[in-house]
């Protein structure tokens, strides 16, 4: 299974008839994480070890902090499948992300410690897959689902509250909802344009080209612009009459810059091109902040607590790819299951 973010259209592919279970151990394992709370909390995914020369499927995992360095990352398993990865953990340590069901079928989930296991969010009527995206701490989470429609099939913003699934499009077409803030506001994107559901309405904020952008609870979020001179970084803050005004986050030397999450301090984080490399970043007040690696090539930063820690994957002096922690200039490798 893999979530493609192809200019403006998100799929989630299932797991095909027969997938092997391993590959061949021809590189290193490899790690990413995806998001941290304001405990210093986790998540994202590793690859695991099938054993000798051979690599098992990504599993979803935790890496917990014990002290001033953190443990070794928690499998959360499966619901039955072979593979599954972490997108979003709120500061009551719930985690939501997706799986492969026993049939193979992209199944979203919520996992805590108390429940020690995954639990399936269910989905849309007729829905093919699902993926939860991200979780506020009321304990609301938003994601896709895919739905059939005639020939062709159609992914839908959903918001799960209270046991109930909502689309928040209402069947109006295909869309997608990528994070939700602790006042049930929702980012996401609807026919190419980045879009922000809010006591009811879904107001239009400007062309996004990439499925990617969250939310704080001072309203603040942040998506992707891009045009044939390459795609840049948004911040959207509310003004006093109620707009939205944008500023363009710049580069790092290179074409493009992603911007992928927010914390309440307005600091966000993604990545961008210098003009050798591809360099995670955090932003502040107008500065881009190039955050290194762990000793490779490139960096990919994807989330950031209150705190300022910022959670990604790096490449290793071996090429290998890990997943990290960064906080005031030192970057940590998370390892590997």
């Amino acid at each position: 299974m893999s979530v493609l973010t192809i200019i403006g259209a998100v799929g989630i592919v299932p797991e095909p008839a027969g997938a092997a279970t391993t590959i061949a151990a021809v590189r290193p394992r490899m790690s990413e994480a995806n998001a941290v709370n304001n405990a210093g909390l986790v998540v994202g995914w590793s690859e695991t070890w099938a054993g000798e020369d051979s690599i098992g499927p990504a599993h979803a995992v935790v890496w917990s902090p014990t002290g001033s360095a953190y443990g070794p990352a928690q499998d959360l398993g499966t619901m039955g499948g072979l593979v599954s990865r972490a997108n979003a953990v709120n500061d009551l340590g719930e985690v939501v992300g997706w799986s492969h069901d026993a049939s193979g079928v992209v199944r979203a989930f919520l996992w805590s410690s108390a429940l020690g296991q995954m639990t399936d969010l269910g989905g849309l009527p007729g829905a093919t897959a699902c993926q939860a995206k991200d979780i506020n701490d009321r304990s609301q989470v938003v994601g896709i689902c895919t739905v059939p429609r005639g020939s062709n099939i159609e992914q839908r913003p959903v918001l799960w509250s209270d046991g109930q699934i909502t689309d928040l499009n209402a069947g109006q077409g295909s869309a997608w909802a990528m994070g939700i803030n602790d006042r049930g506001e929702v980012v996401g994107a609807f026919d190419g344009y980045l879009v922000l559901w809010s006591g009811g309405a879904r107001i239009s904020l400007g062309e996004i080209v990439t499925g990617s952008g969250d939310i704080n609870d001072r309203s603040e979020l942040v998506g992707n612009f891009g045009d044939i001179n390459g795609t840049h970084g948004r911040l959207f803050t509310r003004g006093p009459q109620g707009s939205y005004q944008e500023t363009d986050l710049g580069t790092m030397g290179g074409s493009t810059t992603a911007a992928l999450d927010i914390n309440e301090r307005g600091e966000v984080v993604g990545w961008g091109y210098t003009t050798v490399a591809t360099r995670g970043f955090v932003w502040d007040r107008g500065t881009l902040t190039d955050i290194g690696t762990l000793g490779g090539t490139n960096s990919y930063a994807y989330g950031i607590n209150d705190r300022g820690e910022v959670v990604g994957q790096s490449h290793l002096p071996s090429m290998a790819t890990h997943a990290f922690i960064w906080y005031r200039g030192t970057m940590t490798d998370l390892g590997i299951l």
